[in-house]
């Protein structure tokens, strides 16, 4: 071989190789480029889903979570989360089956996942299923010991099923968990006055209204302790205020009407007796009242 042509082997070589080196890496860059255009393109399609939601487009908001799951490289995980947040809208519209069948695919797919087990177990209550709902209430707290929500809402299930004491323990415990709920605050002070504490019950929903100052059901709740407690104008400020932030509430009208009789207010009963009966035309005590 001449020297002329091993230089021209020796030059051309290395020439040839580079492509396909060239080539591996391009391959090696695409490969996870794709991925995360996919991963991007569920997650743009999920904050859709969260946003139709929240404006309260809830068969829109199912839609986009529907299309999220066609994606067939999703985890585990990442399915059964978005599997339960298409059950939360689905209870959303009051859709309690299929709601309960997305909850059911979540803890399939997920089974430590503690949100799924407390959402399906509200949607369990929503059909009347106490027991089974307190079962899956259990199995969010074994797995998520300090989860609150779930402490609350197996209080909700003792309370249907006349389990008084459970009830109030449960939502203590949610009080303790989360000092900002407002539910529990409002159910455990809904206990106390149904037990004759008026006082405590005052109490509890004082502190349910400092946290949300437009919170209607906890003014009228107030407004029931006050009343226990002969504090009669304290009351009628209460229901005048929850009927300010829920004005076609007929149960306020006419609880507020009561009150005013008893407060030798006629003239102010007989416009809540009107009220009432034109928000529920069929409404006997509305009649009876006036």
């Amino acid at each position: 071989m001449t020297i002329r042509l091993f230089h021209r082997l020796l030059c051309t070589a290395p020439r040839r190789a580079m492509p396909i080196a060239v080539l591996a890496a391009a391959l090696g860059v695409v490969a996870p480029a794709r991925a995360q255009q996919k991963t991007d393109a569920v997650q743009a399609t999920l904050n859709d889903a969260a946003a139709a939601l929240q404006r309260g487009l809830i068969d829109q908001s199912i839609q986009f979570y529907s299309d999220a799951l066609a994606d067939k490289g999703l985890s585990n995980d990442r399915r059964a989360v978005i599997h339960a947040d298409r059950g939360a809208a689905h209870m959303r519209k009051q859709a309690m089956k299929p709601a309960i069948d997305d909850f059911n695919r979540a803890v399939q797919l997920s089974p430590e996942y503690a949100a799924a087990y407390n959402n399906r177990g509200n949607a369990l209550i929503a059909v009347g299923a106490l027991r089974e709902a307190i079962k899956d209430f259990d199995r969010a707290i074994v797995l998520s010991p300090s989860y609150g929500a779930a402490f609350a809402n197996r209080a909700s299930a003792h309370v249907r099923l006349g389990n008084l004491e459970l009830s109030l323990a449960d939502y203590t415990r949610a009080i303790e968990l989360t000092p900002q709920s407002v539910s529990a605050l409002n159910g455990r002070g809904l206990l106390h006055l149904g037990a004759d504490r008026p006082h405590a019950a005052s109490r509890d929903f004082s502190r349910a209204l400092s946290l949300d100052l437009r919170f209607a059901a906890g003014y009228r709740n107030r407004a029931s302790a006050m009343s226990a407690l002969e504090r009669k104008d304290d009351a009628i400020e209460d229901l005048s205020r929850a009927i300010t932030f829920d004005a076609r509430n007929v149960d306020s009208h006419l609880v507020r009407a009561e009150a005013y009789l008893i407060a030798a207010n006629p003239k102010a009963a007989l416009a809540d007796y009107n009220k009432a009966i034109e928000l529920a035309p069929k409404s006997a005590a509305a009649y009876a009242g006036r």
